[in-house]
């Protein structure tokens, strides 16, 4: 399993960010951890961020169901971002919806990596770190 420098968090549920960032840190995945309770604010840092690829996130979860911003419109804006970031980096939605029209529009986007329905488990954390390549 892959071990990553930078891990993102964007998901204004506090109790998800604490159980993410928990698990990441016990299973020592992930050596820095962001977190943003809000969308817009995480692409304001990868905004900043696009010129230093070690401050760049080598992984995102992204929750889809948030105020001001949400999921959709950061993926929206992460595409257009996109050509200016000298990485790729797999985004991993981790939502309450268990709408099937949102597993489908998922698929329409390049970045997205996975599709996992709350509440967030260690099995589920483990799955999407085994998902990415080495």
């Amino acid at each position: 399993m892959k071990i990553i420098d930078n891990l993102c968090i964007i998901d204004d549920d506090r109790i998800c960010q604490f159980i993410i960032k928990t698990y990441a840190k016990a299973r020592s995945l992930a050596k820095n951890t962001q977190i943003f309770a809000d969308a817009n604010t995480a692409l304001e840092y990868l905004k900043n961020s696009t010129d230093d690829s070690g401050q760049l996130p080598d992984l995102i979860m992204l929750d889809i169901n948030m105020p001001i911003m949400d999921g959709w419109s950061f993926l929206d804006e992460f595409q257009k971002l996109s050509p200016w970031i000298n990485k790729k980096i797999p985004i991993f939605l981790i939502t309450s919806s268990i709408q099937e029209e949102d597993q489908i529009k998922a698929k329409q986007y390049s970045d997205v990596a996975g599709f996992y329905i709350k509440p967030i488990n260690e099995e589920l954390i483990m799955n999407i770190f085994e998902k990415l390549p080495n």
